[in-house]
This record gives structure tokens, sequence and C-alpha cells, in this order.
């Protein structure tokens, strides 16, 4: 050991060397400090760990009570603790190969979206603008007959197309058959129809939709405004508003290609005068092979819903069909917005 007389002379030594080397004048009295303080350390970390993990759960006390809780109080407490979701969790635990090839499940995605209090929409996902841009008149627009219809599509989709007037009661008013498109720039064609009515009232509610078909005559989209019919008075065009697409299909993608299975549906919707949301699986004839309904959930920070479906389905060769979402409207009880994708199903 160091002597403290030596160490307090080395304090008033002006070279400092010479004191570093007698303050650590004994290397084996390091070695024993070293050791002395591991063991320090060990034991204090041992006295930190509990002894048995399970007890290390934190309990909910009960009133009136400071004696240590029951196994009983324990299943109960436990019980009230929801776990996460298993849907991505493998059918064997041992067998990791599994977990990416798990099918997402409706069932399970559904209710453990609806049990988040916050569900909200991506602040960087891009809504897609309209297939169909109604452009003249804008939605509640107050109209006189006859008034003149201008929507643009993209140039990839020139096929044909219709112009419907319904009106309040769900009639039908008047519709117009578009073979002709304007060019109007590289990417747009415009779509212009004349429209004629006559209103049972001074004044009703209208529903004015447009209808783009596919090769096959099969609707591809559909976009809609309401509109004011006056019988006399002055035409107020309103502005177009937002020219993103109303029904969004998110998943799956065109082109999918998919097996015999649970079909997943997926995307976003504008839920204003909605009645129903349905998930269709078309062929190229236009017959329905399979159909149902989606669920509609609201979200925290945007207009639009989010919508989930699926669809089973079977079949024994490759077959190319349509995936259409459709929705329609409390109020006239005609289809609203539609959105499809082409996709081809195999055995």
């Amino acid at each position: 050991m160091v002597k403290f007389a030596e160490f307090k002379n080395s304090l008033f030594t002006p070279n400092w060397t010479y004191r570093q080397e007698m303050k650590f004048k004994d290397h084996a009295d390091q070695k024993i400090y070293h050791y002395f303080f591991i063991a320090i350390s060990v034991i204090f970390l041992y006295s930190c760990t509990p002894a048995n993990p399970s007890s290390s759960k934190t309990q909910i006390p009960t009133s009136n009570s400071t004696s240590a809780p029951t196994s009983e109080s324990l299943t109960q407490n436990n019980s009230e603790i929801k776990e996460p979701s298993e849907t991505l969790l493998p059918a064997n635990e041992g067998d990791s190969s599994d977990i990416h090839k798990a099918t997402p499940n409706f069932e399970e995605t559904q209710v453990s979206i609806e049990d988040n209090p916050l569900l909200t929409i991506p602040n960087n996902f891009e809504f897609p603008l309209s297939t169909i841009t109604l452009f003249n008149p804008g939605n509640l627009s107050r109209v006189t007959s006859p008034f003149k219809v201008v929507a643009e599509i993209p140039k990839s989709l020139e096929n044909r197309a219709y112009v419907e007037l319904f009106g309040e009661d769900g009639r039908l008013i008047d519709r117009e058959m578009i073979y002709n498109f304007g060019l109007s720039g590289f990417y747009d064609l415009t779509i212009s129809a004349e429209m004629e009515f006559e209103t049972k009232a001074v004044a009703e509610t209208g529903l004015l939709r447009i209808t783009l078909l596919d090769d096959y005559g099969n609707p591809l989209s559909i976009n809609s405004v309401k509109l004011i019919l006056l019988r006399d008075g002055n035409t107020e065009i309103a502005g177009y508003g937002d020219l993103r697409e109303n029904l969004i299909i998110q998943q799956p993608q065109e082109g999918f290609e998919s097996a015999n299975s649970n079909l997943f549906v997926s995307g976003y919707i504008r839920t204003q005068d909605l009645e129903s949301l349905s998930i269709k699986i078309v062929n190229e004839q236009g017959e329905v092979l399979r159909a149902s309904e989606a669920v509609i959930l609201e979200t925290t920070n945007s207009l639009y819903s989010l919508f989930l479906g699926s669809i089973d389905y079977f079949v024994e060769s490759p077959l190319e069909v349509q995936l259409v979402v459709e929705s329609k409207s409390l109020r006239f009880s005609e289809i609203i917005y539609l959105s499809s994708i082409q996709m081809l199903l195999e055995p």
C-alpha cells in the first residue's frame, strides 16, 4: 500500500510525473481495487434483479387490502389486457419461413383497425386525380334547361361514354350517348353534351352522372354531382372544386394476379350521401361472378373514409376479370361513384 506520508509529500513535489508515479506505485494495489469494484457491481445488480420474473408484472392494487394478490386475481387482471393481433404470425412458431406467406385475414384486420381510436390517413399519401373530371356544372350548381356538360377523361381511356340526369324521385330525365371526343391536351380528352329537362315542381334536386365504358361495354368509371334543377330563373354555375378521385382502390393494384383464395380489397372513399359500398368481380360479359359489401371506417384527419372488404372465389382456369367497387347514393338510390381495375384470377 502507498504510505500516507509519501503520498502527502508527493503533493508538494514540483515534478508532476513523479507525483503520478507515487500515486500508482504499487500495481498490485490497482488490481485489488479493480476486483473489489467489480464484486460490488455484481452484488448490486444481482440484488436489483427479481428472483421470479413473473412476479415483476405490475399488479392493480385493491382497496382496503395490502396483502399480495392471489393467482385468481392475477388471472382476472390479465384477462382485461388486450393482446396484440396475431394476423401476421405463422401457423407454426418454429417455422419462420411462413411469416411472409400468411394471407391477410379480413375479420382480424377489421377488428384491429376498429380498435384504433386514431385512425388516420398517411400524410404522404397522394390522392389521384379523378378519372372523369367534371368541370361544368360543378356540384350544387343551379341550372335551367338546357345546360352544357363539360368533362375530361384520360386520353388512354378513349371509349364510349354517356351522361345521365336523374330527378330527385329517381326517374331518368335525360341520357346522352357520347361517341366523339375532342382533343384538349396531350393526356386528356374533352367530353361535352347538352342536357334538357322538365321539373315536376318549381325546383328539385337532380343527379348528373357520367359513365365511362370499357371495350366490352361494361362500366369502367363513374363520377357524379348533385344539381338544383330550376323551372325558371337564372343559371348559377358553381366551381368544379376538388378534382381528386372520389373512390380509390388501393389494394389490389391494376394487373394483379391472384390464386384461389380470399381476395382482400381496401381503399378510400368520400362518404357524403353514401348508402352502401359494394365490391364485385365481373367478367367480360358483364356478369357478376362474386359480390360482397365493404366496411367503411371514418378517419380523423381527412374527408375520406377507409373501406375494407374481401371476396372468396375459386376458378379452374385462368380468368381475366374486372374488380369493381361501386357506391350507391342514399338519396337517389343510384350508383354515384365507381372505380375498377383489371386483374387475373388463377387456379
